[in-house]
């Protein structure tokens, strides 16, 4: 009971002591919040870039499972000598298996147009527009359709029309090469303009259906992918389709979307990067409680040789001063946190826009960033600023491990 009392009285006479000096407080907490706001924001910020990362992935590359050749996987490039064969047999089978909702087929390639005696490249990309996850439709500038199956319609990127100074309503004929090296022609009527929102599909590419595509590149019966849509554990649902492809050809792979880009693996090690960068900020704004706690201990000195003298233990005395810097921590923690989750959800709404610093750049990231605030961010953040202040903050307290009450007295600390 004497041991609670006395700490209450240790955090009342910390409150106190606080006020004394009012614009030296207001600064120490002032450095801690805009450290805690600082690493709010930046936390929330690659948590966004890691939700839309993981979103485009799965919505314009790989749905939630990718099959594809192990060819195609070394190469590193889409390639038509690397292809998923006997498709129209094996999507039944697949769309048959737990937690599948779709199989969408794909045949990724590259075309050229010729235009003023320039060759034009770009790339092709043939896909079932009703089940595809990419779901172009949503991105149809008005008066634009989509391309009838197996008709030689296609619909244009924004940017390759801008190229080519076409738009829809027009033919354009492209030449590209089929699976066995030779080339391939075919005029299309272009039935709409799309502008996806992320800037890799911005660029020149043209789509048209899965079976078109196929008789432009003479696939056959092949896809260069098949896109699986699930409603259950990628991985789990890769794993139970894996016997199914390899059966079709030993050279087929089944992988969950986060298992395709080389650029998610590194957002796990850039999450510890901006880590280490978050501990130096809340470092950095610990050294203003540093200088604080130190000038209060120097100017203090005989009102700390005269609590000693009065019978008060050492390491209450010090933690006297532990709590004094953990309730100016925690407040200017407290309320960095708290402006940066409000911050934070105002972006999230209104988004921040990369176009102008992602032009030509390939990060599977969307021009408009939106923050996410996740429930743990602003919990991490407050145990963070506040630790790192208190750890910190040891080191002006260590100064009276050996405490000589005489010499204390004389304000000779």
């Amino acid at each position: 009971m004497k041991k609670s009392r006395v700490q209450k009285q240790i955090w009342t006479m910390a409150v106190r002591n606080i006020t004394r000096r009012p614009r030296r407080s207001v600064l120490s907490a002032l450095a801690i919040g805009v450290a805690a706001l600082t690493v709010t924001l930046l936390f929330s910020l690659i948590d966004g870039v890691k939700f839309d990362m993981a979103t485009n992935l799965q919505r314009y590359t790989t749905a939630q499972v990718l099959v594809e050749d192990r060819g195609l996987v070394r190469a590193g490039a889409q390639a038509l000598a690397y292809t998923v064969p006997e498709v129209s047999t094996l999507i039944p089978r697949l769309a048959a298996r737990p937690g599948v909702v779709a199989v969408s087929p794909r045949i990724t390639s590259g075309g050229s147009v010729f235009q003023d005696g320039d060759a034009v490249f770009f790339g092709l990309m043939g896909q079932d527009f009703a089940t595809d996850p990419m779901q172009l439709k949503e991105f149809l500038a008005p008066g634009g359709r989509l391309p009838v199956a197996g008709e030689r319609e296609a619909l244009i990127s924004s940017g390759l029309a801008q190229k080519l100074g076409i738009q829809a309503g027009q033919t354009l004929t492209v030449v590209t090469q089929t699976r066995r090296g030779s080339s391939n022609g075919m005029t299309f009527t272009l039935t709409g303009v799309v502008q996806p929102n992320l800037g890799v599909f911005q660029t020149p590419w043209l789509f048209t259906s899965f079976e078109t595509a196929g008789r432009l590149t003479k696939l056959g019966d092949a896809a260069t992918g098949l896109l699986i849509t699930a409603d259950g554990d990628p991985a789990a649902v890769a794993a139970d389709l894996t016997p199914l492809v390899t059966a079709v050809s030993p050279e087929l792979t089944a992988r969950p979307w986060f298992q395709t880009s080389t650029t998610w693996g590194l957002m796990d090690l850039a999450g510890i990067i901006y880590g280490f960068i978050a501990l130096i900020f809340c470092a950095l704004a610990s050294t203003v409680v540093i200088n604080t706690m130190l000038m209060v201990v120097l100017e203090r000195s005989r009102e700390i040789g005269m609590l000693a003298a009065l019978g008060m233990d050492q390491r209450d005395i010090r933690n006297l001063f532990l709590a004094e810097s953990a309730v100016l921590s925690g407040l200017g923690a407290l309320t960095g946190v708290v402006l940066g989750c409000v911050v934070a959800a105002v972006l999230s709404v209104t988004g921040l826009d990369y176009t102008e610093a992602m032009k030509g750049v390939n990060m599977g990231v969307s021009n408009i960033i939106r923050p996410q605030l996740l429930v743990q961010t602003p919990i991490i953040t407050f145990v963070l600023a506040t630790g790192v202040a208190l750890v910190f903050t040891l080191v002006p307290v260590g100064r009276l491990r050996k405490l000589a009450i005489v010499d204390a007295l004389r304000g000779e600390l």
